[in-house]
């Protein structure tokens, strides 16, 4: 086939432009709510991050750049630096270990 003979058949109606262009505009909403949220989230103490993850489906992670939203948020230890103290809790919630390095 010549491409004269394709290229009407590649053209859509005006109904089937204005359902694709709402679709489309409908997309990029959902995914900038969705992009906010997870933003959000990545900001907030472990408990409340883990809530909200807990209710994310998740092939919702896919069209979100994941791994760099959470390069920027961080700490400041680089390769090679001794690792800060800290103290874990038992499963209990009672005291638990310290660890001094």
């Amino acid at each position: 086939m010549r491409w004269n003979a394709i290229k009407p058949r590649l053209q859509l109606s005006p109904p089937s432009a204005k359902r694709l262009g709402a679709i489309a505009i409908v997309l990029v909403v959902a995914l900038t709510w969705l992009s906010r949220r997870f933003w959000w989230a990545m900001n907030q103490p472990p408990e409340t991050f883990g809530r909200v993850m807990k209710r994310m489906p998740g092939h919702s992670l896919s069209p979100v750049p994941f791994e760099p939203m959470a390069s920027r948020t961080a700490g400041s230890l680089q390769v090679g630096d001794a690792a800060p103290d800290f103290s874990l809790l038992k499963l209990d919630k009672t005291t638990g270990y310290s660890f001094l390095c």
